[in-house]
């Protein structure tokens, strides 16, 4: 079964990567934010059918639901192996200094970035360039900053279940490599970006192995989804808004 299982789910990442290509072409040129917000309320709808919901109907099918909250066998091994990185993690759970200290980071970055962000497009008057194709997608107004937030909080829970934990699970039961298995899905992860272009394809395949890790060394996929979405969060909301600020 984890063949045919598998094989739909290529399927299925083959599908969305082309329509993402040729759907994010289209969306550059939009102007209106109607016009804007019809799209980014079918990518929201979309992405949560295509990821949490093909992975909750896999692991159904495989028997594996429970892995939502336990470790994997299959992953057991690589998780103790990296669990010792997290002070704080075993008997004791996840260091709180770990979550607060990244939390911490992440809100310092978001605003020494808005600020050098703010200041260049003060002096350039209008956005300055960025290294992955992302402008497109920043929020211009307020309502279409709650779907860009909506977009990115949704893809944290349902990219994590899906290419951290399921398609992990079917590729380790094909390879029977668990390595591999998560150095694939983190290559597929950052092909899927590919909308982006090359270089947020190298930028997203980076950010899947640190979210692997993560996952393997917290033994919590949920924490995981919690700091994907906080990122995406700070991206998509949080440093255009403070960026804004700053440049008026």
């Amino acid at each position: 079964m984890s063949f045919v299982l598998l094989a739909a789910v290529a399927a299925l990442l083959a599908w969305f990567m082309w329509t993402d290509l040729a759907e994010y072409r289209a969306f550059k040129s939009l102007t209106r934010t109607e016009d804007r917000l019809c799209v980014l309320r079918r990518w929201t709808l979309r992405s949560f059918l295509a990821f949490l919901g093909s992975s909750l109907v896999v692991l159904l099918l495989l028997g594996r639901l429970d892995s939502l909250i336990h470790m994997p066998a299959e992953f057991r091994s690589l998780s103790e192996r990296l669990s010792g990185f997290l002070p704080g993690h075993g008997s004791q759970g996840v260091g709180s200094g770990f979550l607060v200290g990244f939390g911490a980071a992440m809100v310092g970055g978001a605003v020494a970035g808005a600020i050098i962000a703010g200041m260049l497009a003060r002096r350039k008057k209008g956005r300055p360039s960025l290294p992955t194709d992302i402008e497109p997608l920043l929020p211009r107004n307020k309502d279409e900053r709650l779907w860009t937030a909506l977009l990115g909080a949704n893809a944290g829970p349902g990219e994590e279940i899906f290419f951290r934990l399921m398609l992990p699970l079917l590729l380790v039961a094909v390879t029977g490599n668990p390595i591999l298995a998560f150095a694939l899905a983190a290559m597929i992860f950052g092909l899927l970006h590919l909308y982006q272009g090359w270089f947020g394809v190298v930028v997203t395949s980076l950010a899947g192995l640190f979210f692997t890790v993560v996952y393997l060394a917290t033994g919590n996929i949920w924490i995981a989804a919690l700091i994907h979405a906080l990122m995406n969060l700070n991206t998509l909301w949080l440093r255009p808004l403070l960026s804004q600020r700053f440049a008026d």
